[in-house]
């Protein structure tokens, strides 16, 4: 599994970005709040989800699952926070 850390940080940073775009338009139907509720429940499913599970040899698409989902709310925090600061 130590092969994959660059490749899970990289799908990190493609989640991120695309998703960015996504909350973006997003923002518009359910509003700031709706999007942090959103990004919440994303990071703490993902806590939750990396403090039961027992990795194993043959689930490696798990950590690629994490990551997505991490970097989903992390274009959340980053798109309306600093959005949020600079407008």
């Amino acid at each position: 599994m130590d092969s994959f850390v660059g490749l899970v940080l990289i799908f990190n940073g493609v989640c991120n970005a695309l998703f960015s775009f996504v909350f973006g338009s997003l923002v518009k139907c359910i509003g700031r709040l709706g999007c942090f509720i959103a990004a919440a429940l994303l990071n703490c499913g993902c806590l939750l989800l990396m403090y039961f599970w027992d990795p194993l040899g043959d689930q490696l698409y798990i950590l690629f699952i994490i990551s997505g989902l991490w970097g989903m709310a992390g274009a959340v925090w980053q798109s309306q926070v600093v959005g949020r600061i600079v407008l």
